[in-house]
């Protein structure tokens, strides 16, 4: 990012809060979190994905299993701890406070972080 781009994060788009959907990457996600505190905005990890309860062997075989991505999340939603990260981070998102805001998403991206426009329900957007 470019003194340019924190300048007008900054000062032109007043951007307060960075709600990160993907999985902690130490020192990479370190980067991140610092980079926010330079341009003064609230940093949060809620990750929609838990490596621990589903790995991406097995969440690549529900995508074999499952017809859209409609019914992945139906999946995921039945489970405590994922229903638990979109309630923090629909708070987030209902709290004024923390707007102006953006998300970084893995959509589009492969396990390994390459570019994957096979994902299914990949949007477009980018991650």
């Amino acid at each position: 990012m470019t003194p340019n781009d924190i300048t007008r994060l900054k000062e032109e788009i007043q951007l307060s809060t960075v709600i990160d959907l993907r999985n902690p990457r130490g020192q990479e996600k370190q980067r991140e979190i610092d980079l926010q505190a330079k341009i003064g905005a609230t940093y949060y990890n809620v990750s929609f994905r838990d490596g621990r309860t589903l790995s991406w062997e097995k969440e690549l075989e529900l995508y074999q299993v499952f017809s859209n991505m409609g019914e992945v999340y139906l999946y995921r939603i039945r489970q405590k701890e994922y229903g638990r990260r979109i309630v923090k981070a629909l708070e987030i998102i209902a709290d004024p406070g923390n707007h102006p805001l953006v998300f970084h998403c893995s959509v589009g991206k492969g396990p390994f972080g390459s570019p994957d426009r096979g994902t299914p329900g990949h949007s477009g957007h980018r991650g």
